[in-house]
């Protein structure tokens, strides 16, 4: 179940990248293939002990494969492979969600099948 903030906080405004991010993407990725993680260098992406336990009792055997290019400066880029296998399908698209503070991602596949829609990056 997700929580809704008070009705008196208002509502943030979602990431744009800066000119730098643009160019050191662009740099790298293909512009038109990369989604932009709109809440990206937020709070998110730290898991509630609820959470944890919802996605513990869907995915088993987990393994994940990193790649990382750690370049001087602010930023780097890498590469993850997540694997698991789903034991009991959610009853919504809310309670299985892998969660990151990535600026953007290049590409996304599930199951091998290519995503390039901003909305899994939507919760």
């Amino acid at each position: 179940m997700e929580s809704q903030p008070p009705a008196n906080v208002q509502k943030r405004e979602l990431f744009k990248p800066t000119e730098t991010h643009l160019q050191i993407m662009s740099s790298v990725f293909n512009m038109d293939e990369t989604i932009v993680d709109p809440d990206f260098n937020t709070t998110h992406v730290c898991l509630s002990e609820i959470e944890a336990k919802q996605r513990a009792a869907l995915v088993s055997d987990i393994e994940y494969t990193f790649s990382l290019a750690l370049k001087k400066g602010d930023f780097y880029f890498g590469q993850a492979e997540i694997s698991f296998y789903l034991e009991s399908m959610p009853q919504s698209d809310d309670e299985l969600f892998l969660n990151s503070n990535a600026l953007a991602v290049s590409e996304l596949a599930i199951n091998e099948d290519p995503k390039l829609d901003q909305l899994y990056f939507t919760g």
